[in-house]
């Protein structure tokens, strides 16, 4: 059997309530479609270019725990530690990106995208099997942008501290 890869949404929308709507639209889906989403948040940026964290609900994974590290590696890829409002989400992240950066997996752009969130407005991430992440971004309304990229297989690994097949950024 094939792996399936890793994919990321990353959509912006123009106020944090819109964003929170998004997220329940995918809640809504996941749990009537079954679809396999690995993790999935909303970060809403104050006026000051803080970022406020709120995570989605529970999704289809039983393995989330350990799926929502990932999620947090890539929030973290997406945006530095530093910008985050909570000091303990900006440790948490900041240790994932480490684990990830320690075996050169990060992928600058997934940065260039957390860039294009500008004050007061939100950014739905979600982290799941790609054939589910482009049917839930095919499926979202309202968005100002939205972008998708696969992510590096061996990143599950690297964040779990488990050895790599590959080293280097993945296109």
């Amino acid at each position: 059997m094939a792996v399936q890869s890793l994919s990321v949404m990353f959509a912006v929308f123009g106020s944090q309530s819109a964003a929170i709507a998004a997220a329940a639209h995918i809640e809504d889906r996941v749990r009537e479609s079954g679809e396999r989403i690995d993790g999935a948040a909303v970060l809403a940026s104050d006026s000051a270019a803080r970022l406020l964290f709120h995570e989605v609900g529970k999704l289809s994974r039983s393995d989330a725990p350990a799926r929502g590290a990932v999620l947090g590696a890539v929030i973290g890829m997406l945006f530095h530690p530093d910008q985050f409002a909570s000091a303990f989400l900006s440790a948490s992240i900041a240790a994932l990106v480490d684990r990830v950066e320690t075996v050169n997996l990060v992928d600058p752009k997934l940065r260039q995208l957390g860039a294009r969130l500008t004050p007061n407005q939100a950014a739905l991430v979600v982290v799941g099997i790609g054939d589910a992440v482009n049917e839930i971004a095919e499926s979202l309304l309202g968005y100002e942008s939205l972008a998708r990229r696969r992510l590096n297989p061996d990143l599950v690994a690297a964040v779990h501290g488990s050895p790599v097949t590959t080293i280097g950024p993945h296109a």
